[in-house]
């Protein structure tokens, strides 16, 4: 008798940051069959992919009939747009949109969502984050198209960021500055390691009644950001301070979100009814354990 065949799972930005989490991830988990999509199928991040059994597929977010392509035959799929592409910088409301009907479209049974807090809305226009506007302004796009299932899947300030974004820059002494626009010690700052991004993807589409219409939240460390300091120096060894002017080079928009961050936390007043630990198989990576093992 032939074994059955599995539900095949779409990833988009399969060789990025969370596309590459969830891949991983669902490939440890072994029930579905994984197909990535990216721009170019032949880089090495692709090839690599390919040889652990993914079936990579291009596609140009972009393009319609590309990505309608991408989700042909596909129980699932999880989408992420990127915002700091050049490409896609004002564009992500568009091409989320774009996506979702086009797996509509291609007869897609759960479709996950990368999406954050609409801080636009929530902060009745003070605060000017796009790139989390853009994604919010999507899910009920999402909820008009009438997937049996759909879970907005909504991922925390990574841990990198403070490395990939300047956020956190040595200085002449030694001593490391955290240049975090709005901040005093005891803001509550939110983070989690976008490793873990794929954790509770295989249990949401293992249990698509229990999260659809829901919120998959991260929190791997939330504290005043004094506490991160601290634990910074304990495991380094280097003096940390906190450095709320931003400097000439810094992102207006990652000033803006700072001050999101400070006024409201990350999450704002976001929608948290998903049983959050029912998702996650094991706890999600602290700030330490982050430190400990992946700060060079």
């Amino acid at each position: 008798m032939a074994a059955e065949k599995k539900h095949i799972v779409v990833v988009f930005g399969a060789t990025g940051a969370q596309g590459g989490s969830v891949v991983k991830h669902l490939l440890e988990d072994g029930k579905y069959a994984v197909r990535g999509v990216t721009r170019n199928v032949e880089s090495a991040k692709s090839k690599k992919l390919a040889a652990m059994g993914v079936e990579m597929v291009a596609a140009d977010q972009s393009n319609y009939d590309q990505v309608k392509a991408a989700f042909k035959d596909a129980y699932a799929a999880f989408v992420v747009t990127f915002f700091w592409d050049p490409a896609s910088m004002g564009k992500e409301q568009e091409r989320g949109g774009m996506a979702a009907k086009a797996a509509k479209e291609a007869g897609v049974t759960h479709y996950l969502w990368s999406t954050l807090p609409n801080v636009e809305e929530q902060s009745g226009g003070k605060w000017h984050v796009p790139h989390f506007t853009d994604k919010a302004k999507v899910e009920p796009i999402i909820r008009g198209l009438g997937f049996k299932y759909h879970t907005f899947i909504s991922p925390n300030f990574y841990y990198s960021n403070f490395k990939a974004f300047g956020m956190a820059r040595e200085r002449e002494d030694g001593s490391v500055a955290f240049l975090m626009p709005h901040y005093d010690a005891n803001t509550v700052h939110s983070g989690y390691d976008v490793d873990d991004m794929g954790l509770p993807i295989p249990n949401v589409l293992d249990h698509p009644e229990e999260y659809h219409d829901k919120y998959i939240v991260y929190e791997g460390f939330t504290a005043p950001i004094k506490e991160w300091l601290h634990i910074f120096t304990k495991v380094t060894g280097k003096s940390a301070v906190l450095d709320p002017v931003p400097p000439n080079d810094y992102v207006e928009e990652l000033v803006q979100m700072f001050g999101w961050f400070k006024e409201s936390g990350y999450y704002g007043k976001l929608d948290r009814t998903a049983s959050v630990d029912a998702a996650f198989p094991r706890p999600l990576t602290t700030w330490k354990e982050y430190l400990l093992h992946k700060w060079d």
